[in-house]
Order: C-alpha cells, then sequence, then structure tokens
C-alpha cells in the first residue's frame, strides 16, 4: 500500500498517490521519478515507487526501493511490511518473515502485519505458531470483530471449518449487526456445501448492506450450485447495477449461462469480465470452452493461447488447444500440446487420455491405449476415458473387451449416446445383433429421458435400470435412492434427436418430431436446422428451404450444407452454389459432403478444392479421395483417377465403392479382366451399396455378362425406395455421367 504521508508537500508524491488509486500505475512512476530527482533521500517516494512497481509485477525492481526507503528509515513500518509482501510474490518466505518482524518491531500491534505473517506461517505448516499470533491479538483485543474473522479464515483455510465457525459465532456476538461476520459466515456455509445455511447469511449480509456487489454476487453463485440459475442471474444483476464493473459478477454470471447451455450470452459476459481484467487466465479458458462448446473449435484455440499467455504453466488452456485441434481431426497437430500439459502435470488424467486417444488414431495403437489405461487409473470416473477405451480396443480387434469398456462408460453416465451407439456397433461385430438392435433402442431412449427431464424425471432411475442389467443391485438401489431432478430439455438436444432418428433410417419420423416441435412453438436455430436435414433426407425440399429461411430471418446461420442441398433438389444451382460457398469447413466430413454437393451443382473445380480441404484436415479421408477419383473418371483423366483409387484402397481395403471405381477405370482402360476381377472383390464386402451395384452392372454389360447384369439390376430395383426420392448418391451419378 502506498503511504499517503505528504511528504514535504511533495505535489509529484500527492499526484503519483492518486494515480495509483486510480490503477494507473506506469503514468504514477514518472511522478515518483520526478520526486525522487528532486530529493532521492525521500522515503515515502521509494515505498510509493516500489508499490507501483509491485502493481505492475515488477517485483525485483520493487525490492530495491523498498530497500532504499528502510535503509533511509529504519523505523518505516509500512516499508517494511510492503517489503514482507514483496519477499512473498518472490518466493523468499524467510526474508519476509524477518521483514514482517522488522514492522512489528517498530509498530507491536501492527495488524495487517500480524495477518499476514499468520498467514505465511500457516502456508509452510506453522499452524501453532500462525494460531499463537492470532489468539495475541485477540487477548489483547477480545473486542475487535476483525480479529475474529481472520482467526476464521485462517482456521477455514487449513481445514478446521468447526473452530472457523465457532470464531465468526464470536465475532457476531460482539456484534449481531456485522455484515462482514455474516458475509463470511455464508462464505464458509457454502465451502460445507450447506447451501442453505449461506443463503440465509449473505441475506442476513444484505439486510444490513444492499449496496454490496461482493455480497450479491456470493448470493448468486449460492443459488448457481442448487440449480436455482434465475434466482443466481438475478443477484449477479443487482452487483452489476451496483459496481457495473465488478469482474467477478460478469463471470459468474457467464458460469451460469454456460452451465445453462446459453453459450452465446455466456460469451457475452466472459468477454465484459475481461474487459475489467484482461489478465484472468480462468475467464480467457472459459471463454475458449464457451466456443468449444458451440462448436467453433477453430475460434476458440486464440482463447486459450491467451489463456496461456497470461499464465504459460497452465496446463488446461494447454490441453484445451489439443482438444480443439482433436475435433477437428488434426490429431498430429494436437499431440504436443497434450503432451505441453503433461510436462506441466504428469499426473492430468484427461491430457493423459487425450494424448492416448490422438497417437492411436495415428497408428500407434498399443501406447496409446497404455496412456488410457493410466488416465483411468488416476481417475476411474470419467466417462469419456472409457470410450475412449473402447475405440482403441476395436482398432486392436479386440470387441469384447471394447463392449467391458463401454459398460463402465454407461454405469457412470446411461445417457451417454455416443456409448450406446458404438455398443451396438461392437455386439453387431461379436454377431449378437438382438443386443446391438436393443443398445440402439437405449441411445434413442436416452435422449427421450433427457428431453422428458424438464419435469421430475430421475435421471439415475436409468442408471439403476442399467445396472440390474449387470447384476449389480445393490449399486442399482443406491441410484434409486439418490434420484435427482434433471434440468429443462435444450434446442440442441431436441435436434439430436432428429438427427438420430434420421440416421438410424427413420428419417420420417425424423421429420414428423421436427415438424410437432415447430407447430408447438419450439422454433428454435438448431431445431429448424435439424427439420431441414431431415426434409431433405424424404425429399421434402422446399419444407427444408423455408425451415433454413425461418433460421436466417432469426438472426442466426442455416446449416449452409443442407440449404444448398435442398436448393439442388430443386433445380437452383447457382443458389446452391452461393450456399455452398458461405459453409464453414471444421471437419473432414463435412468438407467431403461440400464436394458432393459441388458435383451435383456441375462445379467441379469447386468439388477437388473441397475434397483437398477434406485431405488436409484429415489425410486418412477415403471418401475424399473417392470424391476425387469420380469427378477425374467422369473427366477421362484415368491417370489422377488411379491415384486416387490407390489411396482410397490404402486407407480403406475392403471399400466396395473403391473397388467398383477401379473397375470402372480398367474398363475405361480395356482392362476388362481386371475390371472384372474389381467387380468380384467389391461384391465380396457389399453386395447392397446402389452405387456398386451401378458399377457392376456397367462391367457385366460391357463384359458380354448379360445374364449376372440382370440379376444385379433386379437387386437393385429391390434397394430402390417406392417413392422416387432424389438423394446425393444418385445425384452425384447423373452429374458425374453429364461431364
Amino acid at each position: 500500500m502506498p503511504d499517503t504521508e505528504e511528504e514535504g508537500e511533495d505535489d509529484d508524491v500527492l499526484r503519483g498517490n492518486i494515480l495509483c488509486d486510480y490503477g494507473k500505475h506506469e503514468k504514477a512512476l514518472e511522478c515518483y521519478e520526478r520526486s525522487l530527482k528532486k530529493k532521492e533521500g525521500n522515503p515515502v517516494a521509494h515505498n510509493n515507487m516500489a508499490v507501483a512497481l509491485d502493481a505492475l509485477g515488477r517485483h525485483d525492481e520493487a525490492l530495491g526501493h523498498y530497500e532504499r526507503a528502510v535503509s533511509l528509515d529504519p523505523t518505516y513500518e509500512l516499508a517494511w511490511y510492503n517489503m514482507a509482501n514483496c519477499l512473498v510474490f518472490l518466493g523468499r518466505e524467510k526474508d519476509a518473515l524477518e521483514a514482517y518482524d522488522k514492522a512489528l518491531d517498530v509498530q507491536p500491534y501492527y495488524t495487517e502485519a500480524i495477518y499476514d505473517k499468520a498467514t505465511l506461517l500457516a502456508t509452510q505448516g506453522k499452524t501453532e505458531d500462525a494460531m499463537d499470533l492470532l489468539n495475541g491479538l485477540i487477548d489483547a483485543e477480545p473486542e475487535e470483530v476483525e480479529h475474529w474473522l481472520k482467526k476464521a479464515r485462517l482456521l477455514e483455510s487449513y481445514g478446521d471449518a468447526d473452530d472457523a465457525l465457532d470464531s465468526i459465532e464470536a465475532a457476531l456476538e460482539i456484534s449481531p449487526d456485522h455484515k462482514e461476520a455474516w458475509n463470511e459466515r455464508g462464505l464458509l456455509m457454502y465451502s460445507l456445501e450447506r447451501y442453505e445455511d449461506a443463503l440465509m447469511s449473505f441475506e442476513k449480509a444484505l439486510d444490513l448492506d444492499p449496496g454490496n456487489a461482493e455480497i450479491w454476487n456470493n448470493r448468486g453463485f449460492t443459488y448457481f450450485m442448487i440449480g436455482m440459475y434465475q434466482q443466481a442471474l438475478d443477484c449477479y444483476d443487482k452487483a452489476i447495477k451496483i459496481d457495473p464493473a465488478y469482474k467477478h459478477a460478469w463471470y459468474n454470471k457467464g458460469y451460469t449461462y454456460h452451465g445453462m447451455g446459453e453459450l452465446e450470452k455466456a460469451t457475452v459476459c466472459y468477454k465484459r469480465a475481461l474487459e475489467f481484467e484482461p489478465n484472468d487466465e480462468v475467464v480467457w479458458n472459459n471463454l475458449g470452452n464457451a466456443y468449444y462448446n458451440l462448436d467453433r473449435w477453430q475460434e476458440s484455440i486464440p482463447y486459450f493461447e491467451r489463456a496461456i499467455e497470461v499464465m504459460p504453466d497452465y496446463e488446461i488452456a494447454w490441453n484445451n488447444i489439443g482438444n480443439a485441434l482433436d475435433k477437428m481431426k488434426r490429431y498430429k497437430e494436437a499431440v504436443p500440446y497434450h503432451t505441453k500439459s503433461l510436462d506441466i502435470r504428469p499426473d492430468f488424467d484427461y491430457a493423459l487420455y487425450a494424448k492416448g486417444h490422438d497417437i492411436a488414431r495415428m497408428g500407434q495403437l498399443d501406447e496409446g491405449l497404455e496412456l488410457i489405461v493410466q488416465s483411468l487409473e488416476l481417475n476411474p470416473n470419467y466417462d469419456h476415458t472409457w470410450l475412449a477405451k473402447a475405440d482403441v480396443l476395436e482398432w486392436l480387434g479386440r470387441p469384447d473387451e471394447a463392449i467391458d469398456a463401454l459398460n463402465n462408460a454407461l454405469i457412470l453416465n446411461p445417457l451417454f449416446i455416443e456409448a450406446w451407439v458404438m455398443r451396438a456397433e461392437m455386439f453387431d461385430e461379436v454377431g449378437l445383433h438382438g443386443e446391438a438392435a436393443a443398445s440402439r433402442a437405449e441411445a434413442l431412449r436416452a435422449i427421450d429421458m433427457l428431453i422428458a427431464s424438464s419435469g421430475e424425471p430421475k435421471v439415475d432411475v436409468m442408471r439403476a435400470e442399467f445396472l440390474e442389467t449387470l447384476d449389480h443391485y445393490r449399486e442399482a438401489m443406491l441410484c434409486i435412492d439418490n434420484a435427482v431432478s434433471r434440468p429443462m430439455p435444450e434446442p440442441k438436444l431436441l435436434a439430436h434427436k432428429i438427427d438420430l432418428l434420421a440416421k438410424s433410417g427413420q428419417a420420417e419420423d425424423a421429420l414428423a418430431v421436427a415438424k410437432d416441435l415447430e407447430a408447438s412453438g419450439r422454433a428454435e436455430p438448431e431445431i429448424l436446422n435439424g427439420l431441414a436435414e431431415a426434409a431433405v433426407r424424404v425429399g421434402e425440399y422446399d419444407t427444408a428451404v423455408a425451415a433454413c429461411e425461418r433460421v436466417k430471418t432469426s438472426g442466426a446461420e442455416p446449416n449452409y450444407l443442407v440449404l444448398a442441398e435442398a436448393l439442388l433438389g430443386t433445380g437452383k444451382k447457382r443458389e446452391a452454389c452461393a450456399a455452398l460457398n458461405k459453409v464453414k469447413i471444421a471437419k473432414a466430413e463435412e468438407a467431403v459432403r461440400r464436394g458432393e454437393l459441388f458435383t451435383w451443382a456441375e462445379s467441379p473445380k469447386d468439388a477437388l478444392k473441397s475434397y483437398s480441404r477434406a485431405l488436409e484436415l484429415d489425410p486418412g479421408c477415403a471418401d475424399a479421395r473417392l470424391g476425387s477419383a469420380r469427378l477425374y473418371l467422369s473427366r477421362g483423366d484415368a491417370k489422377k483417377a488411379g491415384k486416387e483409387i490407390d489411396g482410397a484402397i490404402g486407407i480403406e481395403p475392403e471399400s466396395a465403392v473403391a473397388w467398383a471405381l477401379a473397375a470402372l477405370l480398367n474398363l475405361k482402360l480395356g482392362r476388362k479382366k481386371k475390371a472384372l476381377d474389381n467387380v468380384a472383390r467389391a461384391l465380396s464386402y457389399d453386395k447392397s451399396d446402389p452405387e456398386v451395384l451401378e458399377a457392376v452392372i456397367e462391367v457385366y454389360d460391357a463384359c458380354g455378362e448379360p445374364q449376372k447384369a440382370q440379376k444385379m439390376r433386379g437387386r437393385l430395383e429391390k434397394l430402390r425406395p417406392k417413392a422416387a426420392q432424389r438423394t446425393v448418391g444418385r445425384a452425384l451419378a447423373e452429374a458425374v455421367g453429364r461431364h
């Protein structure tokens, strides 16, 4: 703290003090420097200059000025005290204790020095010495409330909550209307998860001081912890109205919106918090998290990087950059970030599992599995780590073990839709198709249960039912006993249900659900985009276009891939290309789909660019190579087509489509025997893909095999939908044929 003594009526010192009070420390330094040029032996100017340097983080420079101040005036207790705090920042704790003692030699009841010395002793594990200091103060001034509160804070800091509460109660006996004592009581109750008691204490404090922004903020976060989000937001708004620059209230408001899933609102609040405190790494990190959760992964990375600028050893932010790159399938780039996180904190389980999953994706399966197992040893209660383990076990050809890992994920989170879907795939792989169907049904049921949780349903009921299927009856009963209510359904979740129905072959049901939601007033952008996607799948292109236009009207962005496909379905190729140029590509599969749609729109140059982008995002994207191969085949460029087909087969040796395209290429080159061999290979992998069957028919016709060709035509007709629906795949075949 700066000394406000008017040393020699020095105007520069006084002006510097005012600037310090307003946080303008660089300007304050100029004033103190001018003062010292006039009189170098001014201890107050040296002390105050050091305070400004401390505020700027320049502790080494500050220390020199504190030392000069006390050399000029060895009885200058404020300079000794400030020097001690500076030494704590520099990690010189022994020297700091000596400086506190020097201050106390001058003024034995210098309360701030006693408090801070006691705190330092407690951090060194010398709790008895720390308590002796505070008890000495209390013995000297037993009616001083602040002494009791300092003792309570110290007791709480090393886990003695009961004695801390006794000290707070002693303070309230002395002064029943002491607002800070009630606030301290609320904070202690909060830390003990006694939230109702905390709210009562904060309410009492606010009765005494309704204009206290800090207490409104504390009350708000307590409401957040018990799921009363609107009450929490109301409290933050009260705090902000009192102090518009109160960073903590802006941050907590953002955090509450984050917890509610209202991520755009969260970003606004986080940014306001950063206006007032731009050097808070946690706020930068959570701002990045909000964009990450909005699936805007590339946008999230600069915010994580800002967190690291503030705190270079912030392992969470390093790991989060890796996570964002993972989402974009840039695994090779992600690994160094996870590694850096582990360099800082070797037992960081989330980074271990993320790095393990990445290197496994890059082909180092055993090494990746080892890291994931290490992560589970540190934290066996994270469902996504079990899912990652299941992924790697599947790649290693160990489906039974993968199912066991998925079971563990589902015990932890029975509403883990991705785990249910993968469990179904694993059961199909081992031939247990009934179990697979049951798992898919559970995935849909999980979504329904999350949606229905707006009332009083209990998520633990589903957990209990799943545990029962594994004969874990005792754990199931505990889940029933501890059933809890769930939050309101979010548009994103409703859209997820629509998407899952469509992907599971129930596109008409998906469209019906979406239309029912729209009719009931649920016209959020996520739901309208889901409606458009479902409408495209069943060929209702005008419905899809209308839904996308409503999304635009709301101020949000439609799914431009869906809009483009719908426009193509109505014959509007120019408008479709305009929509495709607005697509923000973050995933390889999005780039592939854009390439397919550009092909349909008869824009092969743009299609090839899209496939190239897909391969930049994921070099192992076989679909991108197949898309390019189709285009090169249609243009008669056999060399480039062959290169792309070979690349696709190198990635997926059992790709029926790749072998079918190889057959067409060999047919064009006059290699009929090779074409027939390729056809046989394609059919050995898949006899139900329309694109494969069309290629097979063309080869059989050209090679004089009319009976085989007719048989394939019969099979193809059975696969055709009763109502002729325009699909991307079919449109591709027609478009390619025209080039």
